[in-house]
């Protein structure tokens, strides 16, 4: 569905370790909610975009009522240092998330951004993505009219993942370095209302599997739900 779209530039999906196998020990913050079981990101070509193919008909009629899972967190984000790329095409690789709530709004972006100069420096596969700003009227207009409840979008901080060719590295990296990015996110995230889960990494769709068609397909179908958005909703 994701590649049918054909404006969707990345499609990204896994299942959580522990719902098929032992999970990873000493990540920066312990795994909770164990009622999660799977994740999948998806990249749009804008915020104006997303809204317009959410209140299609096609979007209806397929995605839409593609109704195999219930939501429990949506995020909404812009990839911070876009130019860096992290994925990997290898069918054992993992991918840990970290969702992170700020312990002060004013100041979490600048420590972020020390936080991440460390990861980064550690871990060459590590990408942050920063919450887009939405209001509660925003928010429903967006997504109140699909099978995302907007109490489930997150409205402040954002994630970062780190991403690792197999299972066995992931747990070496976090043997090694989890404590040490425990103690970085004390001084800006709030543990209490903060996530980190581990996935398998599974790459359905990326931008080499875009050829000529989609291309032009995606570029025109973006300027359509564009002027829609603008204009129309």
């Amino acid at each position: 569905m994701a590649k049918t779209l054909g404006i969707i530039t990345k499609y990204i999906q896994g299942l959580r370790l522990s719902a098929n196998k032992d999970s990873l020990l000493h990540l920066p913050i312990p795994e909770a909610d164990t009622f999660v079981h799977s994740f999948a990101q998806l990249t749009w070509p804008s915020l104006t975009v997303l809204q317009g193919a959410l209140s299609t008909e096609g979007y209806q009629k397929s995605a839409g009522s593609h109704v195999f899972a219930i939501p429990l967190k949506v995020y909404v984000t812009e990839k911070l240092n876009p130019a860096i790329e992290v994925e990997i095409q290898s069918h054992d690789s993992i991918r840990v998330m970290v969702g992170l709530s700020p312990l002060s709004p004013s100041s979490f972006l600048q420590k972020w951004s020390e936080h991440a100069a460390f990861c980064r420096s550690i871990c060459d596969r590590y990408q942050r993505h920063q919450t887009i700003p939405l209001d509660a009227p925003k928010i429903e207009q967006i997504f109140g009219h699909t099978q995302f409840t907007p109490s489930t979008v997150v409205t402040s901080g954002g994630y970062e993942d780190f991403v690792f060719s197999t299972r066995a590295e992931a747990q070496a990296f976090f043997d090694q370095y989890g404590s040490a990015i425990r103690a970085s996110y004390d001084c800006f995230v709030d543990p209490k209302t903060s996530c980190c889960y581990a996935f398998d990494n599974v790459v359905q769709y990326s931008p080499s599997d875009r050829g000529l068609i989609e291309i032009v397909v995606g570029f025109f179908i973006g300027i359509a739900l564009r002027f829609k958005v603008l204009f129309i909703l």
